[in-house]
């Protein structure tokens, strides 16, 4: 995870997966975030939340990255069974560090 991003270059993290299907790797879990990229003091750096190996949530985003620094969030998507998907609301937004939100689609 490192090498593909450049910020977590000197980060150290910890991922927790939950799968279904250990053989075939079906990433799920119900009532909470399958995937979880933690931070060395324990917080979360990102969030995945799967249903059969799909991004998928109902009640909230499928996806979420915290900053770096601080255990604010950064950006949310909203996905339904693997497709970036929100009915009545923007399925990504993007914040800023003060909490402005900067973008979202």
């Amino acid at each position: 995870m490192n090498a593909a991003n450049p910020l977590l270059k000197d980060q150290q993290l910890e991922m927790v997966v939950y799968y279904k299907d250990k053989i075939k790797k079906t990433k799920h879990r119900e009532n909470g975030p399958a995937v979880t990229a933690y931070k060395i003091d324990g917080n979360p750096l990102a969030e995945h939340w799967y249903d059969n190996n799909q991004l998928h949530r109902l009640d909230g985003p499928a996806f979420i990255l915290y900053f770096l620094d601080k255990n604010a969030v950064r950006q949310e998507e909203w996905y339904y069974r693997g497709r970036l998907h929100r009915v009545g609301a923007p399925a990504v937004t993007i914040y800023g560090y003060d909490g402005t939100i900067l973008c979202q689609q």
